[in-house]
């Protein structure tokens, strides 16, 4: 999860995995990463990563980060408590 952060947060630039992991180990991190504008994404990068399937396992992915930095503008402090607009 810390390694998503790193992407969410601009301290890193790409994070693929490609070994084993199970839902529970990315479903949370997943969530701030697409909230930063970002995108956790089969190695197609095109589909995203998906949840709730019959075998926990996911397939291998790549966390990508907000593709055009100049609009954006949502920034997210992972020490304070961010209220999401839903």
């Amino acid at each position: 999860s810390l390694k998503f952060i790193w992407v969410a947060t601009g301290q890193a630039d790409i994070y693929p995995r490609f070994a084993p992991t199970m839902e529970w180990d990315t479903a949370a991190a997943d969530i701030l990463v697409s909230e930063a504008g970002g995108q956790v994404t089969l190695e197609d990068k095109k589909t995203n990563l998906f949840y709730n399937k019959t075998n926990l396992f996911n397939p291998y992915f790549i966390v990508l980060p907000f593709q055009n930095k100049k609009a954006h503008t949502k920034n997210i402090n992972c020490n304070t408590p961010q209220k999401l607009d839903r």
